[in-house]
């Protein structure tokens, strides 16, 4: 298997498809720069190279990474207002008005967290965790809500959650609490509303 094909396989697979990948050769010429740019490879290092070069590159690569979110709410106005906040913060995001364009979304992206309104059409915030879960345990799913958040905390199903907030809730909190769940700052206890 080729550093090429390797690569093709990776850029094919969802779980692999956002992985930035760099590749090492020992000859660089126009076919090959131009099938790595082809299929995003994010940097070509030409052989030989030193320790110091390949760990530049990787450090530049990880800062440059978004991680995508998935917001799921019926209210226009509150999708549009969260995007705006999440990309100014540097994420991906990605929306979806129903709990079933959701599990749409989350079948054709690598989605790195879930925000969704507990109150929605069709399926509810709450089911869509519980389908969310059922694929990936480990995928951080919040929920808000415009209703009284003690009484959705105490909702069976809430316990699963990895945060719940009451609209309007502090834009910095959440940013905040997703970090904390990817182990970005310091763990601390489960945010609700």
């Amino acid at each position: 298997l080729s550093g090429i094909d390797l690569i093709r396989y990776l850029k094919k697979t969802k779980s692999f498809a956002d992985i930035p990948v760099i590749l090492t050769t020992s000859c660089c010429d126009n076919n090959t720069v131009f099938q790595c740019a082809k299929l995003g490879v994010s940097n070509i290092i030409t052989k030989p190279f030193s320790e110091e070069i390949i760990l530049e590159k990787i450090q530049k690569l990880l800062s440059d990474i978004k991680r995508t979110i998935l917001i799921v709410d019926d209210e226009k106005d509150i999708l549009e207002t969260m995007e705006f906040i999440f990309e100014a913060e540097n994420f991906r995001v990605v929306t979806a008005s129903s709990a079933e364009q959701a599990l749409e979304v989350i079948n054709r992206y690598n989605v790195h967290a879930v925000i969704s309104d507990v109150l929605l059409p069709g399926i509810s915030g709450f089911d869509l965790m519980i389908k969310v879960k059922q694929k990936d345990k480990k995928l951080p799913v919040i929920l808000i809500t415009g209703y009284d958040g003690k009484n959705v905390s105490e909702d069976s199903r809430a316990a699963e959650a990895d945060g719940i907030y009451k609209k309007p809730f502090d834009n910095r909190i959440l940013v905040d609490r997703l970090r904390e769940v990817w182990g970005e700052v310091g763990s601390g206890s489960r945010n609700t509303a």
